[in-house]
């Protein structure tokens, strides 16, 4: 007779939950959703014995008569949207629907989610096949989130709590809510658009590894104090003006300006170089000069190895930084004839000045 210890069952049953998404769940059941009526909170709505909990997986997998309202606290292990479902819309405003392992839409048909969500564990939100649409608020309670898939995940809703997002895949994560979450944002693929500095308020670092950062669209930035590590990916704004904490360059990254006649305005509490390179597309102006477009600034001067490594697109490599009084910009260097006779001017006049200095103590 085989002796199975309880330990390593349950261990065995954290494993497959992990690695067989759905196919053989240890301790939950299957519950596939019916909609033969709103309510979530009804047995009879689910095929399967009663309503599920954190334990039990959540199938949509036919195209129901009705979407589920959330009518008391509800809870599921995942939730999966099959292939060939239609648009189907969670509902409710006054409780929560608590997920532990997160949520996959397989199918091609957008998914709404517009209920409060309380994340359990930490977990991802894969838009494999179609969108998400997450409309209700959701709290990290410490849990990191990675939102991941070819297509794209928006969220108008507010997050809330520790913990952080990873942004993984092709897709697009958007960011539209008041958000007050205080961890990390790390972008290993794809594009994460904020659309206000509400979006990261509380927010101390974005890590940008790969794909894209983009500072855009309805405006009402003012100052952020989120750190932005470049390791490999790009920076590009849209048509408002946006304040950042330290810009942190540690490999080969790009920032991308939008020219047009917007005069955006880019501005870091300073900057930091540890390897790699930054290129700056979209800039116009005069090397040596202040842009006539849109504008980088810094509040504290960076130092000469940042400087180095610094090219804007169609000038020479390098760039310099010119004070403004209270910050500092950061423009192409001239080109060499014309820089080799600014400092040749330069040292003209502090040597006229010099030797009137001398002749008139």
């Amino acid at each position: 007779m085989r002796i199975v210890h309880k330990g390593s069952l349950s261990g065995f049953c954290l494993l497959a939950a992990v690695l067989v998404f759905f196919t053989a769940p240890c301790k939950g059941a299957v519950y596939t959703w019916k909609g033969n009526g709103a309510e979530w909170a009804k047995n009879s709505h689910w095929y399967s014995t009663g309503v599920p909990t954190e334990l039990d997986y959540v199938i949509f997998s036919a195209n129901p008569r009705e979407d589920p309202f959330v009518n008391a606290n509800a809870a599921a292990a995942a939730i999966n949207f099959a292939a060939g479902v239609r648009t189907t819309t969670i509902s409710g405003t006054v409780y929560t629907l608590s997920i532990v392992l997160g949520m996959t839409n397989n199918s091609v048909n957008q998914q709404i989610i517009n209920v409060p969500l309380n994340l359990t564990g930490s977990q991802e939100w894969k838009a494999a096949a179609g969108d998400f649409s997450i409309g209700g608020s959701a709290n990290l309670n410490g849990n990191m989130l990675t939102v991941s898939g070819d297509h794209d995940t928006t969220i108008n809703g507010s997050i809330s709590g520790t913990g952080g997002i990873i942004k993984n895949g092709s897709g697009t994560l958007t960011l539209n809510g008041n958000n007050t979450f205080s961890g990390p944002v790390s972008i290993n693929g794809g594009t994460v658009v904020l659309n206000s500095e509400g979006t990261i308020r509380n927010v101390l670092s974005i890590s940008v590894n790969a794909g894209k950062l983009f500072l855009g669209g309805n405006g009402g930035w003012a100052e952020s104090s989120a750190e932005v590590y470049l390791l490999g990916g790009d920076l590009e704004i849209g048509d408002q003006s946006e304040g950042l904490g330290e810009l942190q360059i540690s490999a080969h990254s790009r920032i991308k300006l939008k020219p047009g006649g917007a005069a955006t305005i880019l501005r870091f509490a300073g900057a930091n170089w540890s390897g790699g390179s930054l290129t700056i597309y979209g800039w116009s102006g005069q090397p040596g000069h202040p842009g006539t477009d849109d504008r980088i600034f810094f509040e504290s001067k960076p130092n000469d190895m940042f400087l180095i490594y610094v090219t804007f697109a169609g000038f020479d490599p390098g760039g310099m930084v010119l004070d403004v009084g209270n910050s500092w910009e950061l423009v192409p260097v001239p080109e060499t004839s014309d820089y080799a006779l600014m400092t040749g001017l330069a040292l003209l006049i502090f040597s006229v000045h010099r030797r009137l200095a001398l002749v008139n103590p």
